[in-house]
């Protein structure tokens, strides 16, 4: 996404923090629109969804799907590429779908999505016939990390995290939990403890999401005048495991499912006393979701 997203709305009983959405070059406004439909439900053989709502522009959002079948469903865990777009990141958002699944092609059940009374265009994969399933994705649940956002670090705390010290000081680990979930950056060997004179090191980090190791890659710490250079840099492309055969093509054929996370890195600078003075995320490649539009016409 190459300019301003204009989201549809969030119903008003839904509590939801802006800073912790990237979406391409940013979002144009938040609305809060009442929905007079909004319902979800997956179940073994299928998802059920529907909702209707008036969006922030005045148009009429019709959403209908129900592909059950009675036959029982081989889902994945699926990261999600919402971060490949982001512009300008205030945090590496990541979005682990552990029950992940398209929509199947259901005779006489086709899914329904309107944008003021006209069809929407849906994308398709290759070989649709033979794998005979809707561009429609659906998860349940999600589990989301946004790592050293910037209003943390801004802030000098982790967060929701938990730090795990190492044995000479430093940080081991941040973990965090919520709703079932639980999230960990890993640093081997541990990050030092950057008020220690002379604290110069290299290492790794991998970040796991309820268990699926999702991404990792390299750290270091050097030396800055009389200060701290701080650098994580993701290199480990997400590797997915147990996915079914058709979602194990998609993320071989189109590059950005699994490429995404190794185009952030992320810098600070950090005094002797511990006190952040810059720091920030950068995008390092060019995974921007261009390929993936491309094989499915989205």
């Amino acid at each position: 996404m190459d300019s301003p997203v204009h989201p549809p709305g969030a119903d008003p009983a839904l509590r939801l923090d802006p800073s912790g959405y990237s979406i391409g070059a940013g979002t144009h406004s938040w609305t809060q629109t009442p929905f007079e439909v909004a319902h979800i439900e997956v179940t073994d053989d299928g998802v059920v969804a529907q909702a209707r709502f008036t969006d922030a522009d005045g148009r009429l959002i019709e959403i209908d799907v129900d592909d059950r079948d009675g036959r029982p469903r081989r889902r994945g865990g699926f990261l999600a590429p919402v971060s490949a777009a982001v512009t300008e990141p205030r945090a590496m958002l990541v979005v682990w779908m552990p029950i992940f699944d398209l929509v199947h092609e259901v005779p006489g059940r086709s899914p329904v999505i309107r944008i003021d009374g006209e069809d929407a265009r849906i994308g398709a994969l290759p070989g649709r016939r033979l794998h005979r399933r809707h561009l429609i994705k659906y998860a349940g649940p999600i589990c989301s990390a946004r790592l050293n956002a910037d209003d943390d670090v801004a802030a000098g705390s982790p967060g929701d995290g938990v730090v795990e010290p190492g044995p000479d000081g430093g940080v081991r680990a941040v973990t965090a939990a919520a709703a079932g979930h639980g999230v960990a950056v890993r640093f081997t060997p541990p990050l030092p403890d950057l008020g220690r004179e002379g604290a110069v090191a290299d290492g790794t980090w991998v970040l796991e999401m309820d268990d699926a190791r999702v991404t990792g890659g390299v750290w270091s710490v050097r030396p800055a005048g009389d200060d701290r250079e701080v650098s994580l840099q993701a290199t480990r492309r997400w590797r997915p495991r147990r996915l079914p055969l058709l979602m194990r093509v998609v993320t071989t054929v189109v590059p950005v499912f699994r490429r995404w996370p190794t185009t952030y890195a992320w810098r600070a600078v950090v005094t002797a006393d511990g006190v952040v003075t810059d720091a920030g995320w950068s995008r390092t490649g060019t995974e921007d979701g261009k390929g993936y539009r491309r094989a499915t016409g989205s």
